[in-house]
């Protein structure tokens, strides 16, 4: 181990991580961390071995080395050491080493990164500092190198200039270059100290001119949209640059591209250097699901096309549904001739507003069903509920079959309820208790006949209908057939067609002509005519 003449360098013998050499380490004693020019090559002798002079930064080893004062780097200046070990130097007590002039430069190197042409830097400072013990002469301070046109400096040393011990000067170094690529140059001093010339190096690299081209944010989410509606987000472009940018296309393409549009006017013309404009973009999705595509920049930017991915989920969108209740409405079974209510509900049961625009019978039996439906004439709102009352009046007995159908803005429209309901006959006629429906008579003679109508499913009242022979002015044994009409029976027209009797042995036969004849058996008379020329409503 072994201190420099002035104490600012440790040097120590350490072995190297290999275990199998050693080499001299360089510490800084005023930061206790070793150098950046540590260690010394590994064929340096070893320190224990050196013979410091206390009056000169000189070291006495297989050479005579004189030590750097800023970087504390031994270098040979005499190739023989004149000295014969052991020897020792002495210092009277009391007594200072005698040293001579020394600059000590703050830095050795100074770098300026990358500038645009022209573009000027800010400036660096260069500190000399008189760190012997005899005053420093700067003789000469001036930027050299490869392009000293590069680099500018102002100081304070005013060279040529004395600095007594422990006295600085400044000098302030700026970068402006002057052409593309690496640009080297250097501060060289010349001055009394040893070495009498001393140098800090100067570097920076000139650019182009160019724009350069940032969008913020760098890519869009724009979360979760219904499908149908719309959302926007903004890019902001910034240009970086050191030239006008000027952007020549912007497009949407991906998966997804009719999912995203933009709107760019601020875009259109040249960028300056370190302003900005403006990108809308917007998410209207078409269907549900995660949808993606990329907004690309053309420009005249390094790195053009520039792509920013955009992404978002979508969601449904609100709808309508409906659900109809009953769902197939059944009126079961009714009386010919009269009517029949039932309530059918409309539901919405989706998520926007239900607009009903038509409410239509029709099928096989539609006219046998009616319907009103002033509720449902409105917007339903979801979960809400309108009422369409139907109306069943049979006019035929039997099976009756129809279709409601409704038009709406729901996704199933139209919807198709079947509808229907039976009815039975309003009533049916017969022989009245304890009477008959057949007789024998005489040419001119007359017979009496009593019969029983009933009312068919809900009829509350009989009519009878007493039946007359009576002769007629046609050939014998046909007869007219009369009816009259009991208390009780009602004539008017709620049953919508003409009732024809037949005498004798077909009583329930309906004809649509007045007479009607064929042989009669044994005498018997099958004549077949009106009863009456008006409808028949029993009550």
């Amino acid at each position: 181990m072994a201190f420099d003449t002035f104490g600012r360098f440790l040097y120590e013998d350490l072995k190297e991580p290999s275990g199998t050499s050693t080499s001299v380490h360089i510490f800084s004693v005023a930061t206790l961390q070793e150098t950046a020019n540590s260690p010394l090559p590994s064929n340096f002798p070893s320190s224990g071995t050196w013979i410091v002079d206390p009056t000169a930064p000189l070291i006495y080893a297989d050479q005579v080395y004189q030590v750097d004062p800023q970087t504390g780097i031994p270098s040979p200046i005499l190739s023989t050491s004149p000295l014969v070990k052991p020897a020792i130097f002495s210092q009277p007590p009391g007594s200072q080493p005698v040293l001579g002039p020394i600059a000590q430069l703050s830095a050795t190197s100074f770098s300026f990164g990358s500038l645009s042409l022209g573009q000027t830097s800010s400036a660096q400072t260069l500190t000399i500092t008189s760190d012997g013990g005899q005053a420093l002469s700067l003789n000469t301070l001036a930027i050299t190198g490869a392009n000293p046109e590069d680099f500018a400096e102002t100081d304070t040393c005013h060279v040529p200039n004395v600095l007594q011990p422990g006295n600085s000067c400044y000098v302030l170094v700026s970068f402006t270059p002057s052409a593309a690529g690496n640009r080297t140059a250097a501060v060289t001093i010349t001055s009394n100290a040893s070495p009498s010339t001393e140098s800090a190096q100067l570097n920076g690299a000139g650019l182009t001119p160019a724009p350069a081209l940032t969008p913020i944010p760098g890519s869009l989410d724009f979360g979760t949209t219904a499908v149908g509606s719309s959302t926007p987000m903004n890019v902001t472009v910034t240009n970086a640059g050191t030239a006008a940018l000027h952007i020549t296309n912007v497009a949407v393409v991906g998966p997804n591209t009719n999912d995203f549009g933009f709107s760019d006017p601020a875009c259109n013309s040249a960028i300056p250097v370190n302003a900005s404009c403006t990108i809308t973009v917007t998410f209207t999705p078409l269907a549900a699901g995660l949808r993606t595509a990329s907004l690309t920049l053309t420009d005249d930017a390094p790195g053009s096309p520039q792509v920013i991915a955009v992404k978002g989920n979508a969601s449904a969108a609100p709808a309508p549904a409906v659900v109809v209740n009953p769902s197939s409405p059944d009126f079961g079974t009714t009386t010919q001739g009269t009517s029949t209510p039932m309530n059918v509900t409309v539901k919405n049961t989706g998520t926007a507003a239900l607009h009903l625009t038509s409410v239509m019978l029709g099928g096989a039996n539609g006219s046998e069903f009616s319907f009103s439906d002033p509720g449902c004439n409105l917007a339903i709102p979801s979960s809400g509920t309108c009422t369409i009352a139907m109306t069943f009046t049979p006019f035929s007995v039997g099976a009756h079959m129809a279709s409601l159908t409704l038009t709406d803005d729901a996704s199933d429209s139209p919807q198709s309820v079947q509808v229907k309901g039976n009815a039975n006959a309003a009533f049916s006629a017969g022989a009245a208790q304890g009477g008959s429906m057949t007789a024998s008579v005489s040419a001119g003679q007359t017979a009496q006949y009593q019969m029983q109508l009933t009312p068919g499913l809900q009829r509350e009242r009989l009519a009878r209908v007493q039946w007359r022979a009576a002769r007629r002015d046609v050939p014998s044994p046909c007869k007219r057939v009369d009816c009259e009409w009991p208390p009780g029976a009602v004539h008017g027209n709620r049953v919508n067609q003409r009732w024809r009797h037949a005498a004798a042995f077909d009583p329930d036969a309906l004809h649509s002509s007045g007479w009607n004849s064929r042989a009669p058996p044994s005498g018997a008379c099958f004549g077949f005519a009106e009863s009456c020329q008006e409808p028949l409503d029993i009550r």
